[in-house]
């Protein structure tokens, strides 16, 4: 006899995003907590283990009543008890025996499980959750069965002996059966087929309907976290008690900003001919740092290098205001640079670009005295920036701690915080000196690899040394003021991060984290918002969140430069996105792949892609990866409101800009074509300027812009420019003549009925003149032959009555259009 479980199936493979998965992660650990040997699966494609999570029927229920042959069971309307000691008893024991001859009356209850609403609610840390967010709107069924296949980790349908199951469906709070589907009249304008909900981004009467319901945003963990904002849009920095905002010394910058605004300056050139060399700015003025200062405040302050021995100093933007004009510099950065930059950004590059055009006139004296002035001003921060003395903090924190020491954490490629880090228990804590409250951690089960980063790939503190410290999602980089402690940490993190325990200053063990990755490495995170999203201090984010972050582009810098063209990224990004993993136990290994190729992507430099062609190809192939990667991370929406929410959340940093999914298809991909055809959308919808946006319309991108919809083909090609006007004729053949249909009216005169795509309706315009007429001709070349034929015989379209289909936003993961291929040639 087998273990008798008890709990429940889903009945589709559950689709999670890593952030779904890690608040899994987070809910299974609260469970595990009371149920060590409880069994979970989210199920495998070939279906040989059913999504579910199930606990051994002995230890699961709150009360069991054994009812000896001859006696009355307990009413099933009465409620029973078990004594304290028969509970502990039957929980404590590893095989509990169960028997065919006496009848159990079994009683559960949870405070945490609401089929009512269909949520998980009063969960610790994460608030309560709806069910859909783990299974969509696959069926749950309440199961009892009996695995006797000891030696296997796997719960294998085939295998499981089933002595209960109930199926359970949720309707809504408010939902009624629904009447199947009607069949199509010939009075109907619209093909009605079911849809899972109205997008906001890429639908028809959603925003009508969102605006008369009035319905906020449903909870759901990673995107309620995600949106808490600040205040000042303009400035984000996560360490405790920061002095922060714009302060009297900012104020010289914003008067300079709105002199050269008056002067007619351009709020950003769309030509981009005269770049700015960033470049020699990262140089010169390589980060701002908010700088501990008493009682674990902070100030922010500017580095500046001069190509001397002397090293960085640091010094306040008021005291380089004192000492440099920046209202030229201004006009360049705000006429080249993106206007999406944080006001510290900003402040950054516009010093930056005076000392660059300060150090290159060589002949002027006045000039080079006040650049020696500038380093000689007296400031504290040279002698104390990673130097603070011990106790670096209270009493409490240090006597438990393996390894502390004073360093700076990057949040972005140009901010940088000054913090102490210590080793303690599971954890890497980061703190502002002097404060007992940590401003990040890491669990060293999460560690997945420690290096140094060589000289090539550092920021420009040329006398100062670095660590990366990597874990799935994101890498943590450190700075210090010399590299013995740097060497220390590097050894001693490498060593630890691999122990099964606590460590202690006395356990050190030989071992590398790299190596050490489980299969469910993604449960065990603590912050699955924190890990794979970000909102980086160098933007202007508002609701923005950046996926492609989990390194930073130090210096521009790329791993290979055989890949260094914007073209050869996107491809590589989106073929690690798309391929399927077959190999086992590499899913982990894979992922990392993805999300360091992604970030490469920061450092494509599209100003060098004059080619329409090219740029275009490069962006339909970054929608994929973009749609791909919020898949991974988010799973799709799954509510009818969460649209607008996820499409202008999603973001990547590209070609020192940021943009959402929304503002890459309707400003970047579509910026030279229309709006859809609905009439609010012109109020909803992004209007970001982006020098690199296309200025030519094409109507095939309708239907090459692919979100994973059921309605849409589930494969994508890799476009390149020498092959896009094939490959987007076959798209659009390939969308079309899986959907349209040619009916007969059973009326008098037997005339024509057309039944089209949404998207030919939403951007008719983009189709001629956007006539029924225009939009059938336009398409007419890629309906099969008989259609074609159809139609070819029709002297005047204007007659033919043109329906649309319904746009299904029930979404899957795409493949790329080879594997789909390759997956249909197999299956015939």
């Amino acid at each position: 006899a087998g273990t008798l479980s008890v709990g429940g199936e889903i009945s589709d493979v559950m689709k999670l995003g890593l952030l779904t998965k890690g608040v899994a992660g987070i809910l299974l650990k609260l469970l595990r907590a009371f149920y060590p040997e409880l069994h979970f699966s989210f199920g495998d494609r070939k279906k040989i283990e059913a999504p579910h999570i199930v606990f051994p029927a002995h230890q699961f229920f709150e009360n069991v009543h054994i009812t000896k042959p001859g006696d009355h069971p307990p009413s099933i309307s009465d409620m029973f008890t078990e004594t304290d000691e028969s509970r502990k008893s039957r929980r404590a024991a590893k095989n509990w025996i169960w028997n065919t001859e006496d009848t159990y009356s079994m009683g559960f209850h949870s405070m945490h499980l609401d089929l009512a609403t269909w949520r998980v609610v009063h969960v610790p840390m994460t608030g309560d959750l709806a069910l859909r967010t783990f299974w969509g709107n696959s069926f749950l069924t309440l199961v009892m069965y009996e695995n006797s296949e000891s030696k296997s980790t796997l719960h294998r349908r085939e295998k499981n002996k089933y002595y209960f199951a109930m199926k359970i469906n949720f309707l809504g709070l408010n939902a009624s059966v629904s009447p199947e589907e009607e069949a199509l009249s010939e009075e109907e304008e619209t093909v009605t087929v079911p849809i899972e909900g109205p997008s906001l981004v890429r639908g028809d009467s959603f925003i009508a309907k969102a605006l008369e319901r009035n319905v906020q945003q449903q909870s759901q963990v990673f995107l309620s976290a995600a949106d808490a904002d600040s205040d000042n849009e303009d400035y984000f920095f996560d360490a405790a008690e920061a002095d922060i905002g714009l302060g009297l010394e900012d104020e010289l910058f914003v008067s300079a900003r709105s002199s050269s605004l008056e002067s007619g300056s351009t709020r950003m050139n769309t030509n981009r001919s005269n770049s700015i060399d960033l470049c020699t700015i990262d140089k010169l003025c390589p980060a701002w740092i908010e700088i501990s200062s008493s009682k674990g405040k902070y100030a922010t302050v500017y580095a500046f290098n001069f190509g001397d021995v002397s090293g960085t100093v640091y010094r306040k933007s008021s005291q380089f205001l004192k000492e440099f004009n920046v209202e030229n510099s201004t006009d360049d950065i705000e006429a080249l640079c993106s206007p999406r930059l944080s006001s510290a950004e900003r402040h950054r590059r516009i010093m930056g670009h005076t000392l660059l055009k300060a150090t290159a006139n060589t002949t002027d004296e006045t000039i080079k005295g006040k650049i020696i002035d500038f380093q000689k001003l007296e400031t504290p921060f040279e002698s104390t920036f990673l130097q603070k003395q011990s106790p670096l903090l209270p009493s409490s924190k240090v006597k438990d701690s393996i390894l502390i020491a004073n360093v700076a954490r990057a949040l972005h490629e140009r901010h940088w915080v000054e913090e102490v880090v210590r080793i303690h228990g599971k954890k890497v804590s980061f703190y502002p000196l002097f404060k007992q409250k940590p401003t990040h951690r890491i669990s060293l089960q999460n560690i997945v690899k420690v290096s140094t980063l060589s000289r090539n790939k550092c920021p420009e503190f040329p006398l100062n040394h670095f660590m990366a410290i990597e874990t799935l999602g994101r890498t943590i980089y450190l700075m210090f003021k010399n590299e013995k402690d740097r060497d220390e940490w590097v050894q001693l993190l490498t060593k630890i991060s691999t122990m099964p325990s606590s460590p202690s200053k006395s356990q050190v063990q030989k071992g590398n984290a790299e190596n050490r990755i489980s299969s469910d490495m993604v449960l065990m995170i603590d912050d699955p918002t924190d890990e794979f999203l970000h909102k980086p201090s160098l933007w202007n984010c508002k609701q923005r969140r950046i996926l492609n972050c989990r390194k930073f582009l130090f210096n521009g810098s790329h791993d290979s430069t055989a890949h260094s063209s914007p073209s050869n990224l996107v491809e590589d990004a989106l073929r690690r996105a798309l391929d399927p993993v077959e190999e086992e136990h590499s899913e982990e290994k894979n992922l990392r792949a993805f999300l360091n190729s992604a970030c490469e992507l920061k450092g494509a430099d599209l100003s060098k892609v004059a080619n329409e062609k090219e740029r275009l190809a490069f962006f339909l192939n970054l929608y994929h990866v973009m749609i791909m990667h919020a898949f991974l991370v988010l799973g799709p929406p799954d509510s009818n409101f969460k649209w607008l929410k996820y499409f202008n959340m999603i973001s990547y940093q590209c070609s020192d800009d940021i943009f959402s999914l929304a503002e890459l298809e309707h400003c970047i991909i579509r910026a030279a074509m229309n709006y859809p055809s609905q009439f609010i959308s012109k109020f909803v919808l992004p209007k970001s300027q982006y020098f690199f946006g296309l200025t030519k319309g094409d109507y095939r991108v309708n239907f090459a812009l692919n979100c994973g919809s059921s309605s849409n083909p589930g494969f994508v090609p890799i476009y390149t420019a020498d092959q896009i006007d094939m490959q987007l004729d076959k798209t659009a053949a390939a969308y079309l003549q899986r959907v349209v249909e040619f009916k007969k009216s059973s009326k008098s005169g037997g005339g024509l009925t057309v039944i089209l795509p949404r998207v030919c309706q939403w951007f008719a315009d983009d189709f001629a003149n956007g006539s029924n007429e225009s939009v059938l001709r336009s398409v007419q070349k890629y309906l099969d032959p008989a259609q074609q034929d159809v139609l070819s015989k029709i002297t005047w379209l204007g007659d033919v009555s043109v329906k649309y289909l319904n746009f299904s936003f029930e979404c899957s993961n795409l493949m790329l259009e080879e594997e789909e291929q390759a997956v249909n040639k197999s299956l015939s």
